[in-house]
């Protein structure tokens, strides 16, 4: 068997095993139907926080945890957690940690394989840890359960968004709890190689990365840009900055929280909202999205043709963090871009047989590729997919996956098994 048709298969055969494995405790506590058990928990371990629970409420408090958990597990990866646990894989276990990996250039840390993944992992443990010692905080002072802050925890570092109240973060009405959410949404953002390279002494800065110096450039204009649309909306500065740096927050990380009923928000903060979903998180994070080294890597490209239509003689060379990028890089996000527009094109033509409109069906299908949850239109800002019907979860079940897995390994798997 080809050894690289056997990476994407065993990628592929992983997280839907545990995906199967993760609807279990949904379907034997009678809680879902099995359609909408898988659906919960592909959406869980995707990190998407769409979801089919109408009132979280309603569900035991073991079952929440469970639920967020899912995120905190599928945020840094099934593979590279089995790397971490289990008895080295062999020569194959670096090319499983690659195909899963984020982004059109991999990390330094990618080669170490079962190394590097025990260390971003303690890594992600001390980020959770550090986080719910700070949520624990709003505990004392009456905002939050030690379990919702456990909950909240999991879902913010795994960037996924399932939450223990319908009213999603919104419930609290708490500074504090939100400040400390936005800024543990953008930390996940980044690419967790950078802090094992600050913390080996390998990069003296994390300026020194473009694509990080990017994400926080676009982050920025981001929220200035929406806290200038909304100071009208919410008569006065401060709640308008809070909302835009929760709100961009949580669309550039894909996590999926939300403070405001953002559908209601003036069409230009909507717009600037719906750009962050597209751009996500950076490479090698939990984040979900088109990636920000990708897009950037894509507009250099695109510069450097416009310079040779120019200057035809004049030799160019593209890079991405000072580093030139092969040309094969380069076609290969090209070819990722046509995909996910296709993937898109018909997640949206689907959707649009159920009862929803365009802006609904469109912006849900969005959600499920870009792993963020969010959505709005008929069914609101909560992500709620209980109206749609079978054909369409199961979509997005499959635009999920694809959006996880970076479309590759999973279109692979499924063409290497045509072939034989």
């Amino acid at each position: 068997m080809n050894n690289r048709n056997f990476v994407f298969r065993t990628v592929t055969s992983v997280w839907l095993a545990i995906c199967v494995l993760g609807a279990l405790p949904y379907i034997f506590t009678g809680t879902l139907g099995i359609t909408d058990a898988l659906f919960e928990s592909v959406s869980g371990f995707t990190t998407t926080g769409l979801t089919v629970v109408t009132r979280p409420e309603s569900l035991p408090s073991w079952l929440l945890v469970f639920r967020s958990f899912t995120h905190w597990i599928g945020g840094m990866g099934v593979i590279a957690l089995l790397l971490a646990i289990l008895p080295r894989l062999g020569a194959g276990s670096a090319q499983l940690m690659s195909t899963e990996s984020t982004g059109p250039v991999k990390g330094k840390t990618v080669a170490i394989t079962r190394q590097a993944a025990k260390s971003l992992y303690a890594i992600y443990f001390v980020i959770t840890a550090l986080m719910f010692a700070l949520l624990c905080v709003g505990v004392a002072g009456g905002g939050m359960t030690v379990t919702d802050a456990l909950i909240h925890t999991f879902s913010t570092v795994g960037t996924g968004g399932f939450s223990s109240k319908g009213l999603s973060v919104t419930h609290y009405d708490s500074v504090y709890i939100t400040t400390v959410i936005t800024v543990f949404m953008m930390l996940c953002s980044v690419n967790f190689s950078l802090y094992y390279l600050i913390l080996m002494r390998k990069l003296k800065s994390p300026g020194q990365s473009e694509e990080l110096r990017w994400m926080l450039g676009i982050y920025v204009v981001a929220v200035a840009v929406i806290t200038l649309v909304l100071r009208p909306y919410y008569g006065g500065a401060s709640t308008a900055l809070r909302q835009a740096a929760f709100q961009s927050a949580s669309a550039m990380s894909t996590t999926g929280f939300f403070t405001a009923d953002f559908g209601l928000w003036p069409t230009s903060a909507q717009v600037v909202l719906i750009g962050l979903m597209f751009i996500g998180g950076s490479a090698g994070s939990t984040a979900g999205g088109f990636k920000v080294s990708r897009a950037l890597l894509l507009c250099k490209s695109a510069r450097q043709e416009l310079k040779k239509l120019l200057r035809p003689n004049a030799v160019s060379v593209t890079r991405l963090g000072g580093k030139a990028v092969s040309e094969t890089a380069i076609q290969t996000a090209g070819s990722y871009l046509v995909f996910y527009v296709l993937i898109i094109a018909f997640g949206t033509l689907i959707l649009s047989f159920d009862k929803y409109n365009f802006e609904t069906v469109f912006l849900t299908t969005v959600s499920a590729v870009n792993n963020i949850g969010l959505s709005w239109g008929e069914i609101g800002t909560s992500g709620n997919l209980s109206g749609f019907g079978v054909l369409s979860k199961s979509v997005l079940m499959a635009v999920m996956l694809l959006g996880r897995l970076e479309i590759y390994p999973l279109l692979m798997a499924v063409y290497g098994i045509k072939r034989k």
